[in-house]
């Protein structure tokens, strides 16, 4: 339900203040600024083999989301159809 017209903001942030996912990024690019990523990246470096890939596929998410599964459905007979399918943590896989 809207406010009605002439209705004074009340609560929330205020104007300029970050909001959250904006702090965690700003505290996590200093980490990576003081030294972090050079840690992360030597500690990345000693895995090997089939670790390793885990541990750089999981990170790869970060960087680029995953894109959805899709699916073409139809023959001359009747009209494509497509179907789009989730993929991640909260999907199902169906």
């Amino acid at each position: 339900m809207a406010a009605k017209q002439g209705h004074k903001k009340e609560g929330g942030r205020v104007k300029g203040t970050p909001n959250k996912k904006t702090e965690q990024w700003e505290a996590f690019s200093a980490y990576c600024l003081n030294g972090g990523l050079q840690k992360f990246e030597e500690e990345l470096n000693k895995l090997k083999g089939k670790d390793y890939v885990i541990a750089f596929s999981n990170l790869l998410e970060f960087h680029k989301p995953k894109l959805t599964r899709s699916t073409i459905i139809g023959d001359k007979d009747s009209p494509v159809t497509v179907n789009f399918s989730p993929i991640g943590k909260n999907s199902t896989g169906k």
